[in-house]
């Protein structure tokens, strides 16, 4: 059987206290949806908080609120800074990675990944905490298919 590659979604940090953050109490529910939103969209287009003014028809969506207010209640609050043809979300290195950080994240698994994959094929057993390697077993603890 072969395993469907899924491609790895890019993810946003969040701590769990985000919404008891004094900035964020004091938004609209229009504007802290619209805060989050542009987190997720500025981390899934590798824009390091960089929000341009195209992706406000997105943003927005089902937001009632016009666009201008809710972006003022965001620059108010200091959560967003109007920067050349948009905005950028505040500390955004300070939480969120930095899409060259992505980049070389994800080079170095694929290397190590390669270097894995190297050593089943040269007949050695991968070093280090692969669990590829590890047997797997059932609840009881006994190895699939085993009695």
């Amino acid at each position: 059987m072969s395993r469907r590659r899924i491609k790895k979604a890019p993810y946003f940090r969040l701590f769990c206290g985000w919404w008891q953050d004094p900035r964020v109490l004091a938004l609209s529910l229009d504007a802290e949806v619209v805060y989050i939103r542009s987190i997720a969209y500025s981390k899934d287009n590798r824009l390091d908080g960089h929000l341009p003014e195209r992706a406000l028809l997105i943003l927005f969506a089902k937001v009632s609120a016009p666009p201008s207010v809710v972006a003022g209640e965001l620059e108010t609050a200091g959560l967003w800074a109007i920067s050349p043809g948009g905005w950028q979300i505040r500390n955004w290195s300070a939480y969120q990675t930095l899409a060259a950080e992505d980049d070389a994240e994800q080079k170095n698994n694929r290397e190590r990944q390669a270097r894995h994959r190297q050593a089943k094929e040269n007949g050695h057993e991968p070093s280090g905490h692969d669990d590829a390697a590890a047997p797997h077993h059932n609840a009881v603890g006994a190895p699939p298919g085993g009695h």
